[in-house]
């Protein structure tokens, strides 16, 4: 199975490998160093697929745009709203791929009586860090078994 993705994996603190297009299978058992059996090798590039090949981008989409949504709500405009969110995300990702912890860059975004925690205390009590684990594992374990099930998500409850 293959998709159209990009990825870009920190060699060094200097270097990147930037994969763009289809991910053969040479490059996918690269990345999927260290399983030892081959069914456990094909189970995880699998799930890799699903992660890096759109589940990522997807759900990340569906969090801007809901904030998005949100801040037109509370009257401001949706073109200058976008750019500022871009380009948060833009900055969010450059922090995480130099190795910042994202429990670190919550907390350092947050103090004490802001309006920051108050959102994140909202955005736990709906459970949303759940519902987005379940969310990855159901596209990683969706990709798995549609190599050997037609029409996965009829069967899915």
């Amino acid at each position: 199975m293959r998709q159209r993705l990009a990825i870009v994996l920190k060699l060094t603190n200097q270097q990147q490998l930037i994969i763009t297009g289809e991910l053969p299978e040479a490059i996918a058992n690269k990345l999927l160093i260290g399983m030892e059996e081959d069914w456990t090798r094909q189970k995880h590039e699998q799930a890799l697929y699903a992660i890096a090949g759109g589940a990522t981008a997807a759900f990340s989409a569906v969090v801007c745009d809901a904030q998005i949504v949100a801040a037109v709500a509370v009257g401001l405009s949706r073109d200058l709203v976008h750019t500022v969110i871009s380009q948060s995300i833009k900055g969010t990702a450059t922090m995480l791929q130099s190795g910042m912890h994202p429990a670190m860059l919550k907390d350092q975004g947050t103090s004490p009586e802001g309006c920051t925690i108050g959102g994140l205390i909202i955005l736990e009590d709906g459970a949303v860090r759940c519902h987005l684990g379940r969310a990855l594992r159901e596209a990683a374990t969706l990709a798995c078994l549609m190599e050997t099930t037609d029409h996965v998500n009829y069967s899915r409850k």
